[in-house]
């Protein structure tokens, strides 16, 4: 087996462009398995994202950071 990818490649703009496409489904953020999968891979072993029911949901972390680029992005 090979060395596991750590995401280190995973800019920020890439990190708000993935979290910045979750939609709103019922309680949960989902993202869509659109993404590479490399990528997701990488954020769920980040914890940015999780799977749930068979959906790619964004985690509490994930949430909060959202919440806090809107709420600076408004001001």
């Amino acid at each position: 087996m090979g060395q596991q990818d750590d995401g280190a490649w995973i800019t920020p703009e890439l990190l708000e462009k993935v979290l910045g496409s979750a939609r709103h489904a019922g309680p949960h953020l989902m993202i869509s398995r659109g993404d590479c999968q490399y990528t997701l891979d990488a954020l769920t072993r980040q914890g940015w994202v999780q799977e749930k029911r068979g959906h790619i949901v964004l985690t509490a972390k994930a949430r909060a950071r959202r919440t806090n680029e809107a709420r600076v992005a408004a001001n």
